[in-house]
């Protein structure tokens, strides 16, 4: 269902003795199933309006582990509905601690992007369940918790090792730490 981007497969001067994986690709398959999270951005309700004419143009943006996702800007809409589905490969799993950063913002087209609402979301339950419904109140640009939702359903597939296949624990390190099964080439 998802494409994966794999590396050339030239040979590379690593630890990994040749008859065991002979390349990036093959190491790749062998060193983990990919994870997944998916967010889906079902709706917002209530957000604020900080147009002085008109409504506001919200969009959403998620972040988790620094990599962003963005939903499209739905033009003067307070209750905006967006249902659009985000994706973020995991080779390595999520943790108790993993936070999903969200941020609601009014689209601009030439000063910048006014913040409608913002939340930090905990993903220890997701970590646990698998699967979620969420509504995540969102504090508006004092801090404050008002009366502003967004709607998310967010579902966790851990990566899994091949139960088959045995890796030398450095060189996992080396790969998931640059990317890059040569330590030596970040």
């Amino acid at each position: 269902m998802f494409g994966s981007r794999r590396s050339s497969s030239r040979r590379c001067p690593s630890p990994v003795p040749d008859d065991h994986i002979s390349s990036y690709r093959e190491y790749s398959d062998v060193m983990s199933k990919e994870g997944l999270l998916q967010v889906l951005v079902r709706n917002a309700q209530n957000l604020q309006n900080v147009e002085r004419f008109g409504y506001s143009d919200p969009h959403v943006v998620l972040e988790l582990e620094g990599i962003k996702r963005t939903t499209r800007v739905i033009h003067s809409e307070l209750n905006p509905e967006w249902n659009e589905t985000f994706t973020w490969k995991r080779y390595r799993p999520l943790t108790e601690e993993s936070m999903l950063l969200i941020k609601v913002y009014d689209y601009e087209k030439i000063l910048k992007n006014k913040l409608l609402g913002e939340a930090v979301y905990p993903l220890k339950d997701l970590v646990r369940s698998g699967a979620q419904e969420a509504t995540v109140p969102l504090r508006d640009r004092d801090g404050k918790v008002g009366e502003s939702r967004l709607n998310l359903y967010l579902e966790y597939t851990k990566p899994t090792l091949d139960p088959d296949e045995e890796m030398e624990e450095g060189v996992a390190g080396a790969v998931e730490e640059t990317g890059n099964p040569c330590p030596d080439e970040g």
